[in-house]
């Protein structure tokens, strides 16, 4: 007698990892006043990150519907706290002002985005402890954001953000 074998059926499913991973670089002016002379402190590539309930529902899914809510990622900041949590709006410890982001596609499945701020920007010297990724210049719109070992950031230096978001 043939016994009957459970087979479950597979499922057919397109199931995306999106990754976000962040660097910092604390950079010194040279002896003429350029900036960016001399990296002083760089984080490596960190991550993966936080993806907010703000990040999930303006920056994806609004924007995949083509609402009226959508945001885009627009403006970055650094803060003093640690890694947000999935329902914040703002990052701990924001110290800065937001800057304006650059952005630039990063294959088929990535997306970049720069930030940097000048030492006239730093108005005393601080620990960065996260960073992050927004839609507006001041409302509470954080879409991502990470924690970073603890960098040093003083009145003399400049710092840069990279933020990439992988999708796979």
């Amino acid at each position: 007698m043939a016994s009957k074998v459970n087979r479950r059926k597979k499922s057919v499913g397109d199931g995306i990892k999106l990754r976000g991973f962040a660097r910092l670089q604390i950079c010194d002016y040279g002896p003429n006043g350029e900036p960016n002379h001399k990296v002083v402190r760089d984080t490596g590539w960190i991550g993966p990150n936080q993806k907010t309930n703000i990040g999930f529902l303006n920056f994806l899914s609004y924007v995949l519907g083509a609402s009226v809510g959508s945001q885009l990622v627009s403006f970055a900041a650094v803060g003093t706290g640690g890694t947000p949590a999935s329902n914040a709006a703002v990052l701990g410890g924001e110290t800065m002002a937001r800057m304006p982001t650059t952005y630039s596609a990063v294959g088929s499945t990535g997306v970049q985005w720069i930030a940097s701020w000048a030492s006239s920007d730093c108005t005393g010297s601080c620990t960065i402890g996260n960073a992050g990724l927004f839609g507006h210049s001041s409302a509470a719109s954080l879409g991502f954001g990470i924690s970073t070992p603890g960098q040093t950031w003083n009145t003399n230096q400049s710092l840069n953000l990279s933020y990439v978001l992988n999708m796979s």
